[in-house]
C-alpha cells in the first residue's frame, strides 16, 4: 500500500489517528510517499519511507471523542512528523527522467 502526502513547500506531514493505525497494521507493506514543493518555483521532490508507522509521530491534537464513538476525522487525534524526519528516514527519488519528457 502507498499513502501519498503533498506539500506546497516543505513542512510537517499531518495524519489523523485512523491513518496512523492503518499504517501500524500494514507495517512493512505500507510506504509513505511525500512530495515537496508542489506549488513553489523550486524543483518538486519525491521522498519515500517504508513502514512509516515506526517513525516518532508527535500528537499535535488530542481526540475529542472516545475510540468507540464515530464522529468523523475532524474529531480524531492528529499526529505529525517534521520535514527533518522525512529527510532523515526517507529516500529521495530522482524525478529527472520524468522532467526530461
Amino acid at each position: 500500500m502507498i499513502e501519498v502526502k503533498g506539500r506546497g513547500g516543505r513542512g510537517p506531514i499531518t495524519i489523523p489517528e485512523r491513518q496512523l493505525s492503518t499504517m501500524a497494521a500494514a507495517g512493512v507493506h505500507l510506504w509513505l510517499y511525500v512530495v515537496w514543493n508542489t506549488t513553489q518555483p523550486y524543483p518538486i521532490e519525491l521522498w519515500t519511507i517504508a513502514d512509516p508507522a515506526r517513525l516518532d509521530w508527535v500528537e499535535t491534537q488530542a481526540a475529542t471523542r472516545t475510540p468507540e464513538e464515530y464522529r468523523g476525522v475532524q474529531h480524531e487525534a492528529k499526529y505529525e512528523i517534521s520535514c527533518d524526519v522525512v529527510d532523515r528516514f526517507g529516500t529521495q527519488v530522482s524525478l529527472q527522467p520524468i522532467a526530461a519528457n
